[in-house]
This record gives structure tokens, C-alpha cells and sequence, in this order.
């Protein structure tokens, strides 16, 4: 039986997307889920989301969330503009997921992807949303999950009502 210590040596050498399942597996084995609590949760997203597309809740550009969070915010700033900036070679990231959904920024904007609206997303593995590329500049695309997205559609999903089902053979 291996050690801790050679498991965590062996899980630091794996690629990004092995190491996201390592991480889910265990956090999943840790934190038991909690009906009640993602109900809660799927409430407050809705009133939340709610509120926002009524104009009813103030947001923050990314600069004014930093200045909240990173006290050396233009310090910080000021370095990243002096280092020499490489080719990019995505962009979009996938930077956050929770219970209800994921949240994606794409040229600068971040969008949230809602399960309720995107279930082919529910069940798929962390590296399945992270492994995402572009159709067309506004087109998202996941390969493996067989599922692309506009943009236009998390802009406005009031535009968009209809909602594509995958029916089961």
C-alpha cells in the first residue's frame, strides 16, 4: 500500500484535468450532500438573478471586486503590466462551478452557465466543463459533453426560451 506522501507525489505529476477529479472525489467524500441546504441555495440564486435582470442589484466590474478582495490591488496591477505578456492561448476559463452552475469569463466578461437551464452540465465531470473551445467567437463548444452555448443566450435568456432536451434511446 502506498504512503501519503508518495500518493500526493504521484497526484502532483498528473495533468490539470486528472488532478481536478482527484480533488472532486475527495472533496465530494468529505462534504455529504444536503438537500435542505441546495434548495436554500437554488432559492437564493433564482432572487438573486432575479433581482439583477430587474435592475434591483448593484454589481461590480472585475476592478472593483479585486479592490474589495486583494488589499495590494495596484500594486499587483501595475506588475502584471510590466511583465511581457505571451501569446494567449484561450479565451475563456471556466472560473468557478457550484451546485446550481458554473460560471465562465470569456474576453473579459464572465457569464453564469445555470444548470436549471444547461442539464447536460449536472452530471459532468470538472474537466468536462473545463475542457471547453469556441465554434465561432461567440459560440461556445464541449466536445465531450456534445453541448455548445452562444453567448447571446447567457446575455439574454429571456431571447432564447427554447431549451434543447437530449432524449434517451
Amino acid at each position: 500500500m502506498e504512503t501519503t506522501r508518495a500518493i500526493l507525489d504521484h497526484a502532483i505529476n498528473m495533468p490539470p484535468a486528472e488532478k481536478f477529479v482527484i480533488i472532486e472525489g475527495l472533496l465530494n467524500s468529505l462534504d455529504e450532500p444536503n438537500k435542505t441546504i441546495d434548495e436554500i441555495w437554488a432559492i437564493e440564486a433564482e432572487k438573486r438573478l432575479k433581482a439583477y435582470k430587474e435592475g434591483n442589484l448593484k454589481t461590480l466590474t472585475y476592478e472593483e471586486d479585486a479592490l474589495r478582495h486583494v488589499p495590494n490591488y495596484i500594486q499587483v496591477q501595475k506588475l502584471m503590466n510590466s511583465l511581457k505578456h505571451g501569446k494567449p492561448i484561450l479565451t475563456g476559463n471556466v472560473t468557478n462551478i457550484s451546485n446550481i452552475g458554473f460560471w465562465i469569463l470569456v474576453n473579459d466578461k464572465e457569464y453564469f452557465v445555470p444548470f436549471s437551464n444547461y442539464p447536460e452540465f449536472k452530471n459532468a465531470k470538472i474537466d468536462e466543463i473545463f475542457n471547453v473551445q469556441f465554434l465561432s467567437p461567440r459560440q461556445l463548444y464541449w466536445q465531450s459533453l456534445d453541448c455548445d452555448i452562444e453567448l447571446d443566450a447567457l446575455e439574454a435568456p429571456e431571447r432564447f426560451p427554447l431549451r434543447f432536451h437530449r432524449q434517451v434511446v
